[in-house]
């Protein structure tokens, strides 16, 4: 397959941790990731091996609250 004529359209970042609880340096990364590409999937961990302060649901409520300002950030979580 030739593919010097095939561009990508988006750039789409990926950024994951347990966000337990979500930091001031977590949002700073966010924020910062949201201008640089035109789309940016925050992804909630589960760590079996720890004792989580926040459900996995609670922590996607609070991320979708704290990233409704970027349109291009979404929040996403395997359970």
């Amino acid at each position: 397959m030739d593919t010097t004529n095939t561009r990508l359209s988006t750039r789409h970042a990926v950024y994951t941790g347990s966000f337990d609880p979500l930091s001031l340096g977590h949002y700073d990364i966010i924020r910062r990731g949201a201008r640089m590409f035109d789309k940016l999937t925050v992804g909630i961990g589960i760590n079996p091996g720890k004792s989580p302060l926040f459900t996995p649901q609670e922590r996607v409520e609070i991320i979708e609250a704290v990233v409704k300002p970027f349109p291009n950030v979404n929040v996403a979580c395997e359970r």
